[in-house]
């Protein structure tokens, strides 16, 4: 009997919750779909065929980013475990909790809508983060900054 059958209740809502909470992206394979995959693809071409027209997977951008081999838990935990991040939700509301604390939770956490760290400033608070990526070349120019000066 499943757990989420009882007395006759039978509930797909409550069974996908249950199983979104306890899974994990191991056991999954990811095929090529139908978007167009685009590996060494210039500004102009990215512009004119695809910003803001139809999607596409960019590959290879983050390749040479140190960040892919250094950016394990071990080697986060050894050189940020007691430094605090913004945790949130999908609220506005954001908390602070040390990097090791946040792995004990990551570790037994088994929540439909998890605790995530989303610090946009992670770069002042921890300098040497930012040193193990760079933004990729498509992606130079920050909108936001420029929307936020018009906004303003």
């Amino acid at each position: 009997m499943s757990s989420c059958v009882m007395m006759g209740f039978d509930s797909l809502f409550l069974y996908r919750r249950l199983y979104r909470c306890h899974t994990t992206l191991d056991g999954f394979s990811f095929d090529n779909g139908n978007v167009e995959r685009k590996d060494q693809i210039t500004l102009e071409e990215f512009s004119c065929d695809y910003d803001g027209k139809k999607p596409v997977l960019l590959t290879g951008l983050a390749d040479a980013w140190p960040a892919r081999r250094t950016w394990t838990l071990d080697h986060l935990l050894q050189n940020y475990g007691d430094t605090a991040f913004k945790i949130s939700q999908r609220s506005s509301r954001k908390i602070s909790m040390t990097f090791k604390d946040y792995v004990s939770y990551l570790k037994v956490q088994h929540d439909e809508d998890p605790l995530y760290i989303f610090d946009h400033k992670f770069g002042e608070v921890q300098p040497g983060l930012l040193k193990d990526y760079s933004v990729p070349y498509l992606f130079q120019e920050d909108f936001f900054d420029v929307w936020c000066f018009l906004a303003c």
